[in-house]
C-alpha cells in the first residue's frame, strides 16, 4: 500500500510540474495553485514518510531502515525546496519585467510631454526670463517707486553679518586670551605651606 502511494505521489507531482511549466507567463491564480500543489505534495510525502517509518518499526534493523527514510524525505523536500524557489523566482522576475515596463512607459510618457512643451516654449533663458515677466508683472506702486535690486539689499546683509561675525569672533579670542593668562598665573603661584595637624 506505502508503495502504490508513493507512485501516485510522483505521478500527480509530475503531471503538476507539466502544467505548471506550460503556463509559462504566471498569474496570480496560477502561482497560487502552484503553491497549494507544492503544499500538497509536502502533506503527501510527510505522510507517506511517517508510515514507511513506522513500517520500520517492525523490522530488525529499525535504525538503518528509519535512516533510509529519512535520506529520501529529506532529498524529496529538497526537490519541493527547489521547486518553490524557482517558483518565487520566476515570480520576482516576472514582477521586475512589469515593473521595469511600467517605468519605461512613464518615462517615454515624459519625454514626449518634455518634447511637445519644448516646441511650443521660448528658447533659451531670455525667452523663459521675457515668459516669466508677461506672467509675473510687478505691481504698480513697486514699478513708480523703482524697486531696489535684491542683490544690492542682499550685499549690504551679508556686510553686516560678516562684521557681527568678525566682532564675535575677536570678542572670543580676546576672553580665550584673559583666560589663557589668568590660568598662567595661577599655575605659577606656589602653592601655601601646609596646615600642620
Amino acid at each position: 500500500m506505502t508503495m502504490r502511494l508513493h507512485v501516485w505521489c510522483v505521478a500527480v507531482w509530475l503531471l503538476h510540474s507539466v502544467v505548471v511549466q506550460a503556463a509559462d507567463p504566471m498569474d496570480d491564480a496560477s502561482v497560487d495553485a502552484a503553491r497549494a500543489r507544492i503544499q500538497i505534495d509536502r502533506q503527501t510525502q510527510n505522510a507517506l514518510y511517517d508510515a514507511q517509518r513506522d513500517a520500520c518499526l517492525t523490522r530488525f534493523a529499525v535504525t538503518d531502515c528509519q535512516n533510509e527514510v529519512t535520506k529520501r524525505q529529506r532529498e524529496a523536500q529538497a526537490r519541493l525546496k527547489r521547486e518553490e524557489v524557482e517558483l518565487n523566482d520566476s515570480v520576482r522576475r516576472q514582477r521586475a519585467q512589469e515593473q521595469a515596463n511600467r517605468t519605461q512607459a512613464k518615462l517615454d510618457a515624459r519625454m514626449a510631454q518634455d518634447a511637445s512643451h519644448a516646441l511650443g516654449a521660448p528658447q533659451g533663458r531670455e525667452g523663459a526670463q521675457q515668459e516669466k515677466k508677461r506672467n509675473h508683472p510687478l505691481p504698480a506702486a513697486t514699478r513708480e517707486r523703482g524697486a531696489k535690486p535684491v542683490n544690492a539689499v542682499n550685499a549690504r546683509e551679508r556686510d553686516e553679518k560678516r562684521k557681527a561675525y568678525a566682532e564675535k569672533q575677536q570678542t572670543l579670542e580676546k576672553k580665550r586670551q584673559e583666560r589663557a593668562k589668568r590660568l598662567l598665573e595661577q599655575g605659577t603661584q606656589k602653592p601655601g605651606l601646609a596646615i600642620p595637624p
